[in-house]
């Protein structure tokens, strides 16, 4: 879910969790394994879930945030975040 409402646990939200990986991200400074990430990520809260690190990852990655390399992610600092949907 991207929108919030009334109801939902803001923690939980999508754009929460992308913040917390990058977070996670900018403390590596260099290609990080996914697993290794998804690892430190499931021990900050217990309600989170790999399939909600999962979604923020296709988040950051559609934003132009992360790149993706085999099985390492890195963030990008100084590229060009995507503009549009069919960059």
């Amino acid at each position: 879910m991207l929108y919030p409402n009334e109801n939902s646990d803001l923690k939980t939200n999508t754009f929460v969790i992308g913040a917390e990986v990058i977070s996670l991200l900018i403390r590596k400074k260099k290609f990080s394994i996914i697993e290794d990430v998804m690892k430190q990520f499931l021990k900050i809260d217990k309600r989170y879930s790999p399939d909600m690190f999962l979604e923020a990852l296709t988040l950051l990655y559609a934003l132009g945030y992360i790149e993706v390399e085999d099985y390492t992610i890195k963030l990008v600092k100084n590229g060009n975040p995507q503009t549009t949907l069919f960059d």
